[in-house]
């Protein structure tokens, strides 16, 4: 869901089918590229616009907090922020080619995963343009699931989720490190996707 809909259309996560979703992608906030730190873009609308009912001062309240409610009721629902996005995909360059910038998404991003109850990471660069953004996107990728890995064993959790949104064109998909961000430097892991496994090849 994206967060102008709360205002556009008075859209909230009240409303959503929660028996008929896995899923739930929380777009966007952005990342700065001056530093790497991963921010909310309106957090009025992520954590601060009232409940309908009354609720404990100290709860999370905004989009986050309704989710956060609805995961109680619904508990094999898994709710991921997006990072990202098409407005903010310059963004991501800057960031992914500097180690000390990585360090510090992984860390902002795991502040945000941990303050709003989330399951998981979703990076929305669309899309690395050369074989250096490509091979950088493995670094960020490496560090991201490092760092979830990381916080999941420290708090006794399941694995958390680490997605991106890949481009669906062949020359796009090409360029993508796939076997490398799919943990397999050496080849295809078994758990690649069949449809990218023929296209790296192709």
């Amino acid at each position: 869901m994206h967060t102008p809909l709360i205002i556009s259309c008075s859209f909230t996560p009240a409303e959503l089918p929660y028996s008929d979703l896995t899923h739930i992608f929380y777009a966007f906030a952005d990342v700065n590229p001056t530093n790497g730190t991963v921010f909310l873009v309106d957090p009025w609308a992520d954590e601060q616009t009232p409940f309908d009912s009354p609720a404990p001062e100290d709860e999370l309240r905004g989009n986050f907090g309704r989710l956060l409610r609805a995961k109680r009721e619904h508990r094999t629902t898994k709710v991921s922020i997006s990072i990202g996005g098409w407005t903010f995909k310059d963004h991501f360059a800057p960031v992914a080619c500097d180690a000390k910038k990585r360090a510090e998404f992984v860390r902002s991003a795991l502040t945000l995963l941990e303050d709003y109850g989330l399951d998981g990471i979703d990076i929305d660069w669309e899309y690395p343009e050369n074989e250096k953004e490509a091979s950088d996107f493995v670094l960020l990728l490496r560090e991201m699931r490092a760092g979830l890995d990381a916080h999941a064993a420290y708090k006794g959790e399941p694995r958390y989720l680490l997605t991106i949104a890949s481009p669906a064109g062949e020359k796009k998909l090409k360029l993508l490190r796939v076997r490398e961000m799919d943990g397999e430097p050496g080849g295809v892991s078994p758990a690649l996707p069949l449809s990218l496994t023929l296209r790296r090849g192709a």
